[in-house]
């Protein structure tokens, strides 16, 4: 027997079984379904640049380039990384920065459990 809820929640799950010579039986199981948690992760640089007109950046996790959309959300005036559904491990999450008279990086290592 294959079941799959729609719902989250209790469910009832009843089975009745017949054999060949008429004899039958029922079992009742209780179940419950719940969603599994979730991690949002909000990181914050403090950036002092004396060029804020050409100041650029640009965010990393586990040392891939991220732009906006889908679970990550970057806001440009705080320097604010945002993901959503974070995996559990370790990670590393890093920004770089550069303006005409340079470029400074850091990088952080983060555990979700």
């Amino acid at each position: 027997m294959t079941w799959a809820p729609i719902n989250n929640g209790a469910h009832e799950i009843s089975c009745t079984v017949t054999d060949s010579i008429g004899g039958s039986g029922t079992g009742v199981l209780d179940v419950y379904v719940g969603s599994k948690p979730t991690v949002t992760l909000t990181i914050t640089a403090n950036v002092t640049s004396y060029d804020a007109a050409g100041l650029s950046y640009t965010w990393s996790y586990d040392g891939i380039k991220v732009a906006s959309g889908g679970d990550v959300a970057i806001s440009g005036d705080q320097k604010t990384l945002t993901i959503k559904n974070a995996v559990g491990g370790n990670h590393a999450v890093g920004l770089q920065l550069q303006d005409h008279f340079g470029s400074a990086s850091a990088l952080q290592a983060i555990v979700v459990n």
